[in-house]
Order: C-alpha cells, then sequence, then structure tokens
C-alpha cells in the first residue's frame, strides 16, 4: 500500500511540473536589410560649384568652343545633363 502511494504521488507531482517549451532563435533586426526603392546615384561637383546628385553615368561631352567636358547625366532636380568641376 505504501508503495501504491508513493508511485501515485510520484506520478502526479512529475504531471502538475511543466516542462519548458523548446525556445525560439531571437529575430537579429541587425541583419535585415531593407529594399529601396530609389536608385543608387552619387554626389558631384558641379562647374557652378554646386553639389549635385546624378543617377546616371558620367559621359565626356564636345561643347564646341569650350572643348570636351565631363558632364554628369540623369541629375536630381530635373535635370538631363550637369557640367562637372574638373
Amino acid at each position: 500500500m505504501k508503495q501504491i502511494l508513493t508511485t501515485l504521488l510520484l506520478v502526479s507531482i512529475s504531471a502538475a511540473i511543466p516542462t519548458r517549451a523548446p525556445g525560439r532563435k531571437p529575430l537579429h533586426l541587425t541583419t535585415y536589410h531593407p529594399v529601396s526603392s530609389q536608385p543608387k546615384g552619387q554626389w558631384y561637383m558641379a562647374h557652378n560649384g554646386h553639389a549635385v546628385y546624378c543617377y546616371g553615368p558620367v559621359v565626356m561631352v564636345d561643347t564646341g568652343v569650350e572643348g570636351i567636358k565631363r558632364m554628369a547625366t540623369l541629375c536630381r532636380g530635373g535635370e538631363a545633363m550637369v557640367a562637372l568641376h574638373d
């Protein structure tokens, strides 16, 4: 009788102890890279002394009297081409 009561007590105690659920891995926010919807560009120094942000390539254009100049293309502010300071 004593052994039956001891066995029942051990079974009821072990059933009452909650078991730990498997832990989840933490979400690493530092590895999240948001996708940029804007095209990548670069800052240039314009011939007039202002900084301009352009998305297109830099090309060499023959301007006639002034000779060949470096021009940045597709710039912010609606300008198609901006003469660059050398």
